[in-house]
């Protein structure tokens, strides 16, 4: 077991959208890293994410409305969702509130 308590370097990406990443769990079974992530969002901006990656969300608090430019789709997420994201969606993110969510995805340590 790990404990992650204290680790938060925070990226400001704007000032109404923050990136945490909490930790990047390495593992010799893995053949890349584990990367967990926390990620805020105000009503004041939405914020569009091309995804290279395989990616898996967790609604903790509020609501995001989600559109994935790729199939089309569209989702009201709220606390307690679990969205998952595959490789290759174009996802648009807003919110008529704000919303918090927690992440991980299979993505290289430190590439935002």
């Amino acid at each position: 077991m790990t404990s992650l308590r204290g680790e938060r370097p925070f990226h400001v990406v704007s000032p109404h959208r923050i990136l945490a990443e909490i930790s990047s769990v390495r593992n010799s079974t893995l053949k890349r890293p584990l990367p967990a992530d926390s990620y805020a969002l105000t009503r004041e901006n939405q914020s569009h994410t091309p995804y290279p990656y395989h990616e898996m969300k967790y609604i903790v608090e509020g609501e995001f409305d989600i559109s994935d430019e790729t199939s089309g789709q569209k989702v009201h997420a709220v606390a307690g969702d679990v969205i998952y994201f595959p490789k290759g969606s174009n996802i648009t993110f807003a919110s008529e509130t704000t919303g918090l969510a927690f992440y991980t995805s299979q993505r290289l340590e430190g590439k935002l």
